[in-house]
This record gives structure tokens, C-alpha cells and sequence, in this order.
């Protein structure tokens, strides 16, 4: 992992890598097991910690809430979508 994280998320993705998101500012990280690497994903659209990561059915992970740069709530949501390498704010991604 090349960031130092604290209060992110790690989600096992369709494909068996795993995305670990926030933590430790906007950077987003996939690691592939059967390989041993890590590799760097497009960064979030805003800084997130003490956030939730749902895989979704189509492969996609739904990223909501936590914090923006401590002390500050944030109640926005936004989409990762693998195949693509983009985030989509939740309520563009729906479309």
C-alpha cells in the first residue's frame, strides 16, 4: 500500500482485487491477491474517512458518508466504477 490509512474502507471487488478507499486523504488503491500488487485507482472525489463501501450487483461500489477532513460530516455519496477507473457522485450515477 502506498498511502499510510486510518478509518478507510476495503471492499473485494467482482474480480477477487480488493479497493481500499479514503483514510488518508482522496487516494484510492487496488490490490489483486493472486498477484501480490498494488496498484493505484482514481482518486475519490472528496476526502473520506469513517465512510461506508457497498459492493453493488453490477460491480460497482456505492461510497456514502463519513468524513470530509476531520471534524467536518459529509453526507455525499458517489460511485466507483472499476472497468472505467472514475467515480460518479451518486446522484449522476443512478442515470
Amino acid at each position: 500500500m502506498a498511502a499510510l490509512r486510518i478509518l478507510h474502507t476495503m471492499t473485494v471487488l467482482s474480480d477477487g482485487r480488493v479497493l481500499v478507499v479514503g483514510g488518508g486523504g482522496n487516494s484510492t488503491e487496488i490490490y489483486d491477491p493472486s498477484r501480490g500488487i498494488w496498484s493505484k485507482a482514481a482518486d475519490t472525489i472528496e476526502d473520506r474517512e469513517e465512510h461506508t463501501a457497498t459492493l453493488l450487483k453490477d460491480g460497482r461500489v456505492l461510497v456514502v458518508g463519513g468524513a470530509s477532513g476531520q471534524p467536518f460530516p459529509t453526507t455525499s455519496a458517489a460511485v466507483y466504477a472499476p472497468v472505467a477507473d472514475t467515480w460518479t457522485p451518486s446522484t449522476q450515477a443512478a442515470r
